[in-house]
């Protein structure tokens, strides 16, 4: 039994897709260019699979602005 149907305990469940309920974007475009980062800067630089907020920026090309429009980070694994 998998882990997951150790915890599901015999619930059914649909699976539906993602895309159906959020639309997605490939971040590519979201990233900045500098890793030169300060805390006396105002916007965090976010990552999936580090630490959370790498640390500031003072750079204004490449930041998304979740204030205005809230998002969720994935960081979905293939196996």
């Amino acid at each position: 039994m998998s882990y997951l149907e150790k915890l599901l305990q015999g619930v059914e469940v649909r699976w539906d897709p993602l895309e159906d309920f959020a639309d997605y974007r490939q971040p590519t475009k979201y990233l900045v260019n500098s890793n030169q980062y300060n805390d006396d800067f105002k916007t965090p630089v976010l990552t999936a699979g580090k630490t959370f907020i790498l640390g500031y920026t003072d750079e204004i090309d490449g930041i998304y602005k979740a204030s205005e429009n809230p998002v969720i980070i994935l960081m979905i694994y293939h196996s």
